[in-house]
C-alpha cells in the first residue's frame, strides 16, 4: 500500500492538522482565532512577559498608599463612580513599577481582564496597532467562550488586524465583551474580573494614537456601557492631559493620582536606598573592601535629595553601585559627583530619558533658553522673568513648554496665571546632566554662552529709555510687585564680564554701551531706590566693580576695553566733582576708591 505522503512535497505538519502541496493543488486548514490573535499580539507587552523583570515592580514596603488606593478602586470599594483611572507623574517617577505590582496583585485576585505595557524602545509594543489584538488575546485566553465571537470576525475579515483602531475596537473587543456580559462572565459583581491596565501611554506612537486610545476607552465604558474598568498610566504630556480634560467635560468621572505630588516618595526612596546599600555591603563581590561604617548617613541624604522624589535616579544609582567592575565605595562617590567614573556612565537610563525628552522638544531653542534661565540667571525663575528673557508672551511660553511637563513644573492654568509663579526643574539630576558635556552631548548648556547672550537684555532692563521702548515688558508686568531688581541685574552683568568677558559677543556689547552707558543705566534705575549720598557712593562702587571685572579680561581687546572704561570712569568722576556735589566730593572720593584694587591701575 502506497504511503499517503508518497510523491508529496512541501509537507507541513502542526499538531493534529496538516497541509499537503502536491502537483500544484492544495488543501488549506484554517488557523483558529486564538492562534491568529497569538501571532498578532505583542507578547512582550503582557505583565508576565520576560521583559517585565523583577526590577520592574515596586520595592517591598514602598508605594503602599498608592497601591492600596488603586487596589480598592479595582475592587470597587472606593471607585466613586469612575470607570477610568489616570495614574500620572513626571519622567522616572515610578509609574511602571506601580502598574507592574498592581497587575500582579489584581491577577492573583482574579480581577484582571488584560494588560498592556507600552515601551518606546520596543518596536513590538510602541504602537496602538497591536493594543486591541493583545487585549483580545488575553480576553480569549481567560474566557474560551469569547472565541464564539472572534472566530467568525476573523474568518470573515482576515485583514481585520490591518484595520483602524476604531474598527478593531468594535469587532475584536466590544463585541466579545458584550457577549461575555450576556453570559454573566463579566458583571458589576466585585468578584468579577473587570480591570484592564494600560501603562506608558505616552510611549505609544504619537499624540494622535494616544488620544485615539483614550477615546476608545471612553467608548467602551460609556457609549457601550460595558461594566469594565481601565487604569491608564502615563506622563502628563499635553496631548494626554488634553484628552482627559475632554473626558471630564463629557461628564465622565475620572479617578486620578499624581505621583509627582506623593508626600511619601522620599521616605520610600530612603527605605529603598538604605536596604540596597546594606545588601551591597554584605553581598557585593568586593564587600571586603567596604569599611564597616559605610555608607555615611549624609551620603544617603544626598542620594535621596538628588532623586527629587523620582525613583529612576535612585534605582539607576543602585544598579551602578552593584556593578562588579568597581569598588562600591568609589562607585557611590561617582554617583554623588565626587569622583570620575573609570568605567561606564553611572546613569545610562536617566541619560537616555533626558536625551529623548529634550531632543524631541518641538521648540528646542526656546526650551533650552528657559532651562538656562532657571539654571544661571540671577533673576528669579518666574514666568514673567522667563518671558522677559525670551521676549515672548505668556501664551508662547506655554506653547514652548508643552513638551516639558515631565521634567519641569510650571503653572498650567492660563486662566488664573500669576506671572510671579515659579518655573521649577522636577529633577535635581537634570542640572548635573546638562552641565556634563560627555553625558549630554549636543544638549549641553554652556554657562558662558548663555550669560553672554543675556548681557544686552540686562543692560536694557537697567535703562529706563530701553524699557520704555520694549513693548514686551508692558504686559509681562515684570516689576508689578514694586521689587527692586537692580541688585540681581547688576550682579549678572558683573558675573557675565568675569565669566565670559573673553567672548567676542560680550566685548561687542560692552563696547557698544561703554562705562558711560552703564553709568546712565545705574542712574536710570537707582534714582528711585537709593536716596542721597548713600546712593552716590553705591553708584561709584558699582562702576568700580565693573572696572575690576573688565580688568580681568586678559585678551588684547580686553585690555583696550579696560582702558576705555577707565577713561570713562574719570570722565564720570570729573563730571560729578564739577557739577553735582562739589562740597561732598573730597570726602567721598577715598570711600569710592577703597574697593578699587591696585592692579586696576596697571593698564
Amino acid at each position: 500500500m502506497a504511503s499517503i505522503l508518497s510523491g508529496a512535497s512541501n509537507i507541513t505538519i502542526s499538531g493534529g492538522t496538516f497541509a499537503i502541496n502536491q502537483n500544484h493543488s492544495s488543501v488549506t486548514v484554517h488557523t483558529s482565532a486564538f492562534d491568529k490573535l497569538s501571532a498578532t499580539a505583542a507578547h512582550s507587552a503582557l505583565h508576565d512577559a520576560p521583559a517585565r523583570t523583577d526590577g520592574s515592580r515596586c520595592y517591598p514596603h514602598t508605594r503602599t498608599n498608592d497601591l492600596d488606593h488603586l487596589e480598592r478602586w479595582a475592587q470597587g470599594i472606593c471607585d466613586e463612580g469612575a470607570s477610568v483611572f489616570w495614574l500620572h507623574g513626571g519622567a522616572g517617577v515610578g509609574r511602571s513599577a506601580i502598574m507592574q505590582s498592581l497587575a500582579e496583585l489584581c491577577a492573583t485576585q482574579g480581577l484582571t481582564l488584560g494588560s498592556f505595557f507600552f515601551s518606546r524602545s520596543d518596536p513590538t509594543r510602541n504602537t496602538a496597532e497591536v493594543l486591541i489584538p493583545t487585549l483580545a488575546y488575553q480576553l480569549a485566553q481567560l474566557f474560551p467562550s469569547a472565541h464564539d465571537v472572534l472566530e467568525p470576525v476573523m474568518n470573515y475579515d482576515p485583514l481585520i488586524f490591518k484595520k483602524s483602531l476604531q474598527v478593531q475596537l468594535l469587532s475584536l473587543f466590544v463585541r466579545p465583551l458584550q457577549h461575555l456580559v450576556q453570559l454573566g462572565a463579566i458583571s458589576n459583581n466585585p468578584q468579577s474580573p473587570r480591570v484592564f491596565l494600560i501603562d506608558g501611554l505616552d510611549e505609544c506612537g504619537d499624540a494622535t494614537q494616544q488620544q485615539a486610545i483614550i477615546q476608545a476607552v471612553a467608548a467602551v465604558c460609556h457609549e457601550h456601557s460595558i461594566p469594565v474598568k481601565f487604569i491608564i498610566a502615563s506622563r502628563p504630556e499635553t496631548s494626554i492631559s488634553t484628552s482627559f480634560r475632554w473626558y471630564k467635560r463629557a461628564n465622565h468621572v475620572l479617578g486620578a493620582i499624581s505621583l509627582s505630588e506623593d508626600p511619601n516618595a522620599k521616605t520610600d526612596i530612603r527605605r529603598f536606598v538604605k536596604a540596597e546599600l546594606h545588601e551591597i555591603h554584605t553581598l557585593h563581590p568586593f564587600h571586603q573592601m567596604i569599611p564597616s561604617d559605610w555608607p555615611h548617613f549624609y551620603d544617603i541624604n544626598r542620594l535621596v535629595q538628588k532623586s527629587s522624589s523620582h525613583f529612576i535616579y535612585a534605582s539607576t544609582a543602585m544598579k551602578y553601585i552593584w556593578s562588579a567592575k568597581e569598588n562600591p565605595v568609589r562607585s557611590l562617590q561617582v554617583v554623588l559627583g565626587l569622583e570620575i567614573s573609570r568605567t561606564i556612565s553611572p546613569f545610562p537610563e536617566l541619560d537616555g530619558l533626558y536625551h529623548h525628552i529634550l531632543g524631541s522638544a518641538a521648540h528646542r531653542d526656546a526650551v533650552f533658553q528657559i532651562l538656562a534661565h532657571c539654571l544661571f540667571a540671577r533673576l528669579p525663575p518666574s514666568v514673567g522673568a522667563v518671558c522677559m528673557t525670551l521676549k515672548c508672551s505668556p501664551d508662547d511660553f506655554f506653547i514652548y513648554m508643552a513638551d516639558m511637563t515631565s521634567l519641569v513644573d510650571f503653572p498650567h492654568d492660563q486662566a488664573v496665571l500669576d506671572l510671579s509663579q515659579m518655573v521649577t526643574l522636577l529633577h535635581a539630576s537634570l542640572r548635573d546632566f546638562l552641565f556634563d558635556r560627555p553625558r549630554s552631548g549636543l544638549l549641553y548648556i554652556d554657562r558662558a554662552v548663555y550669560l553672554a547672550s543675556q548681557l544686552e537684555n540686562c543692560l536694557q532692563l537697567l535703562s529706563s529709555e530701553s524699557r520704555q521702548k520694549c513693548n514686551w515688558l508692558d504686559w509681562v508686568g515684570y516689576v508689578e510687585d514694586g521689587a527692586d531688581r537692580y541688585p540681581e541685574l547688576n550682579e549678572q552683568v558683573l558675573e557675565t564680564i568675569m565669566v565670559c568677558g573673553h567672548l567676542a559677543t560680550t566685548q561687542q556689547v560692552l563696547q557698544q554701551y561703554s562705562l558711560l552707558g552703564f553709568n546712565q543705566c545705574t542712574l536710570d534705575y537707582r534714582n528711585a531706590h537709593w536716596p542721597g549720598d548713600y546712593y552716590i557712593y553705591n553708584r561709584f562702587d558699582d562702576l568700580i566693580k565693573v572696572l575690576v571685572a573688565a580688568n580681568s579680561i586678559k585678551t588684547p581687546d580686553g585690555v583696550q576695553l579696560f582702558k576705555s572704561f577707565l577713561d570713562d570712569f574719570f570722565d564720570i568722576l570729573e563730571a560729578y566733582i564739577c557739577e553735582e556735589r562739589k562740597p561732598l566730593a573730597p570726602a567721598i572720593l577715598p570711600l569710592m576708591l577703597l574697593g578699587y584694587p591696585a592692579q586696576a591701575h596697571n593698564c
